[in-house]
């Protein structure tokens, strides 16, 4: 409590926390200043008014979003509410919401968007939500909080794995190994024809390919390997064993990305990107492992990023 007469004094963490959530409040205005000013423009093609209003609902969620999980993180005790249980909220559950209920509210009131909204995804079902979900989990991981430092890991087994070529290598590693995994997946389901897949992926605005680029090459890395390949593997280790946070943490890392087709090649990098960190004792070969890995995706295909 403070005292009579005095003014609180906000903390350090609650300062970053209100100018994230200050920032969500101005894009707010700002996204409906832009409908506002487009829902007359006739003329306007349908795919840079998907563009512009995708970009700044990214930029809100990311700023709003995060910044309540950066509060509630830092001040919520363990004992009341697990940390993992609150970034899986905001990271995953939340903007899987706001996008199923965004999408019908902005295709009924802005017409335009109905030529527009179906080259933003991709037609089969086995991957919803695409490169939307993707990119809000990226940015609202970055903002809900740092893990706990990883265990230094023995001199020896630094030396004889440094990281730049350890991540390099297997991020190709890791790479081609989803890619594969993917086109068994494929050719399984044209086989057995349980599923209709899509001649060729849909294609998006050249804006919103470049954003999925940088994100997933220069943010989701960073952002998910902090959660998956830090925070589990620290808090799951002592009870399941080395393997079996492994194990459990790809699992885990493979069914958030909520594309069925995708499951098994994002099971394989994630069970990949554990053991980086496990036998370097740092996250940064498995950063730069998933950043390449998702570079080498990427030219395969956009829809192909975890």
């Amino acid at each position: 409590m403070t005292q009579p007469g005095v003014p609180p004094v906000l903390t350090r963490r609650w300062k970053a926390a209100l100018v994230f959530l200050a920032g969500g409040a101005a894009l707010i205005v700002l996204t409906l200043l832009v409908l506002s000013l487009l829902q007359n423009q006739s003329s306007l093609p349908g795919e840079t008014l998907l563009v512009l209003l995708s970009l700044l609902i990214l930029l809100v969620l990311g700023f709003a979003v995060g910044g309540l999980g950066y509060v509630l993180r830092s001040s919520l005790s363990n004992r009341r509410f697990s940390p993992v249980a609150l970034i899986l909220f905001l990271a995953y559950l939340l903007p899987a919401g706001v996008y199923l209920g965004l999408g019908s509210v902005l295709v009924n009131d802005l017409p335009l968007l109905n030529q527009a909204l179906p080259q933003g995804a991709l037609l089969s079902s086995l991957f919803p939500a695409q490169p939307w979900l993707f990119l809000w989990q990226a940015l609202i991981l970055v903002f809900v909080g740092a893990p706990p430092a990883l265990p230094a890991p023995a001199q020896d087994v630094a030396r004889r794995l440094p990281a730049l070529p350890l991540g390099v290598l297997g991020g190709v590693a890791i790479g081609l190994a989803a890619a594969f995994a993917f086109s068994l997946g494929a050719a399984w389901l044209e086989a057995t024809r349980l599923v209709a897949l899509p001649a060729r992926p849909a294609e998006i605005p050249a804006l919103i390919r470049v954003v999925t680029l940088l994100v997933g090459v220069g943010i989701a890395p960073w952002a998910e390997e902090r959660f998956f390949r830090a925070e589990l593997l620290i808090r799951w280790q002592p009870r399941l064993g080395g393997w079996g946070a492994a194990i459990a943490s790809a699992a885990l890392f493979a069914t958030l990305q909520l594309r069925p087709l995708l499951w098994l090649p994002a099971f394989l990098a994630g069970l990949g990107l554990a053991l980086l960190v496990q036998s370097s004792g740092s996250l940064r070969p498995a950063i730069l492992a998933h950043a390449v890995a998702n570079a080498l995706l990427f030219a395969l295909g956009w829809y192909l990023l975890i």
